[in-house]
């Protein structure tokens, strides 16, 4: 299993979440068909029907897995069994929990109200970030040779974030526009926007250099004095991740705990929060 880094051993129920984010890195690839049944179980139909309708082998499994995964670790959270979970989709298809007590005295008691979550997968690994009472979005991607940069820099970036992707070798180019991806794609699904809105409306300006282990901010003045916060890291060599969350306090960075862990021990821990450990920091 790859390794990625960490910050902390401690994993605190729903209750105690107060400003600290929580990420989950889970591994899509180490599961057996045993596993996968199991999860499979666990699948609303709507869920079971989106499974049934994709083709590829290596899609449905990620699909399986970070599903599965996803039920598990708000169940953990919640301390409700992850089949029982029902979700609500935003108008770009954003999930949230549904509330268990939809009645108004009811619905600042329940936890279901204040957990935000997101998700996001990309080659073997499916990333999970959690938090209470803001608004968070993540993004992974796998670093990859981009075929057609040039259009994706006009589609995608502002003139001066292309300029600067222009200005590198090719692969540092690459790097440098999934930075710049990332970043975006998790404040956009923080908005609960996804891609529908434009990526050039946001400008990024992220510091020269080796990108860091753990997650570093790169929020851009505008949105820090909106109270977001941008974060990205390197959780591994062949990987680069983003996380964005929105802080009632404009200058104080929310605690971000990391752990690792794969989709059979999820599956087979009564509970689950117990079984998510600090990932050692990857090698450079």
């Amino acid at each position: 299993m790859a390794q990625f880094g960490s910050t902390d051993t401690s994993v605190s129920p729903i209750s105690d979440l107060g400003g600290v984010v929580h990420v989950w890195i889970i591994s899509l690839t180490e599961v057996s068909s045993a596993d996968l049944e199991a999860l499979a179980k666990c699948l609303s139909a709507s869920e079971r029907g989106k499974l049934q309708r994709l083709s590829r082998p290596a899609g449905r499994q990620a699909f399986l897995v970070s599903r599965g995964a996803l039920r598990h670790v708000l169940g953990g959270y919640l301390q409700q069994p992850p089949k029982v979970l029902d979700f609500t989709y935003g108008p770009q298809g954003k999930p949230a929990l549904k509330l268990k007590h939809p009645t108004a005295q009811h619905q600042n008691d329940s936890p279901w109200c204040s957990l935000e979550f997101n998700l996001s997968h990309s080659g073997d690994w499916v990333v999970i970030a959690l938090c209470q009472g803001r608004s968070i979005g993540v993004d992974i991607e796998l670093i990859r040779l981009l075929s057609q940069l040039p259009s994706l820099c006009q589609r995608c970036l502002t003139p001066a974030e292309t300029a600067t992707v222009q200005g590198l070798e090719p692969t540092q180019a690459n790097l440098r526009f999934l930075q710049y991806w990332t970043g975006k794609e998790a404040y956009l699904k923080a908005l609960g926007l996804g891609l529908t809105a434009s990526m050039t409306s946001v400008e990024l300006a992220i510091p020269p250099g080796a990108i860091a282990l753990q997650p570093a901010p790169i929020t851009p003045e505008p949105l820090h004095d909106q109270g977001w916060h941008i974060y990205q890291w390197q959780p591994s060599p062949e990987y680069i991740a983003a996380i964005a969350v929105q802080t009632s306090a404009l200058t104080t960075h929310p605690q971000i705990q990391l752990y690792q862990t794969t989709a059979r021990q999820l599956i087979h821990s009564d509970d689950p929060l117990s079984i998510g450990f600090p990932a050692p920091e990857c090698p450079t």
